[in-house]
Parts: structure tokens; sequence; C-alpha cells
């Protein structure tokens, strides 16, 4: 008895390291995703994240955008003023809130088994390292710049923040804001440009509002 006994603990003890070394590899990150997270990491260090209520925020230095995320959303958040300024109807959409207009989040949850073995601590970097296999993340080898993609919102950052201008970039879809009254000429604090996107495996020219941050300057 006492054999059979251990017999079938040993075989519980092994599913339940089988079961924690499979969990280990279907959350281990791309090179894509390391190579994300690291850049991430660089941004972090001149432009440190604010948490509020659970959300970390990454701020533009002129407080008219966010990056903001959590364990179970994401999202980009704009200063609505410069376009209810330039003829914004914050009736017309719902998703305006007080000062601000919030763009479309991701609406996931991390598996407790993905933060338990994460070992997620209570900083933006673990929480953003944990989120990145949620994210739908893209590099731009052409602009040098790691891409989460929330629909109408965009938020982009440098490979590396001391060669590129453009070390985070905020981009969005301008057709629902026009739609809902914005003069896009008058919109402050963001530039109304043409940029290059692939639509159905082609590259198109299309009308962006885009704030973007050098943050070699903050170095």
């Amino acid at each position: 008895m006492m054999n059979k006994f251990i017999f079938k603990l040993v075989l519980i003890i092994a599913a339940f390291a089988l079961a924690i070394t499979m969990t280990a590899c279907s959350f281990s990150l791309s090179k894509q995703e390391k190579d994300a997270v690291k850049a991430f990491r660089d941004v972090l260090t001149v432009l440190p994240a604010e948490e509020k209520n659970g959300w970390y925020q990454i701020i533009s230095p002129d407080g008219g955008a966010k990056f903001v995320f959590s364990n179970d959303c994401a999202g980009v958040a704009v200063d609505a003023v410069p376009f209810i300024t330039a003829g914004l109807d914050a009736g017309v959409l719902d998703n305006v809130y007080e000062s601000v207009f919030y763009k479309s989040d991701l609406g996931f949850s991390l598996p407790s088994w993905d933060m338990l073995n994460r070992n997620v601590k209570d900083t933006a970097l673990a929480q953003f390292e944990a989120d990145i296999k949620y994210f739908k993340t893209n590099v731009n080898n052409d602009t040098g710049h790691f891409s989460i993609n929330f629909n109408d919102a965009v938020f982009e950052w440098a490979n590396d923040i001391k060669g590129n201008k453009h070390g985070i970039v905020f981009t969005l879809n301008p057709e629902p804001l026009i739609a809902a009254g914005v003069d896009p000429e008058k919109v402050e604090g963001w530039n109304y440009v043409q940029v290059s996107v692939e639509v159905n495996g082609k590259t198109e020219q299309v009308w962006r509002f885009q704030k973007t941050i050098d943050l070699s300057d903050l170095i």
C-alpha cells in the first residue's frame, strides 16, 4: 500500500511540475517582445510612469495625451479640450469623460497563472512586461518604432530614444473626431499630417492627428 501511495504521489508531483513548465513556456516572450520591453524600459528612465488607482500612465510632457495600462486594460487617453475648442461636440461621441477623451482599450484580463509565473511586482515595467503578450504589438523597421494599436489610436515608442527625435508618438484617427465637428486645422498641440499605413497589403497615405515627443531632450 505504501509503495502505491508513493507511486501516486510521484505521478502527482510530476504532473504538477509539467504544468508549471508548460505554463512558463506558453508565456515566454518572443525576441520582438523582449526588445519592445527593453525599449520601453529606456522610455521609463526619462519619462517615469505615474500610478493612479491601479493604472500606470505614461503622460506626454504637455499633459495632452497618456498611454495607460493595468492588469486588465490598456488604452490611450487624450485631453479633450483642444478638440472641443476646435469644434468637437462631446455629446456625439460616447467616449468623452469630463476633460479627457478616451480611446479604445484591449479589454483583456491576465490569467492568475501568468501573474504567478511572471512574479509581477508593483512596478510599471513589470506590469508592461506581463501585459505585452496581450497587446497588438508591431514593429516598424523603417521608423525604428514599436507600436500598440487601439483601433482609432496608436501608441509608439522608439527602439533607440537617443537616436530618434520621435521618442514616443501618439496617433489618432481623425475621422470620428471630424464627423463630430472638429476642424482638424484648429486642434492645438496636435499635428494634422499624412502618414503611411498598410491597408489590405498595400501602403497608403492617410491623414492622422499626431503628437510626437523628443525624449532625447529629457535624457
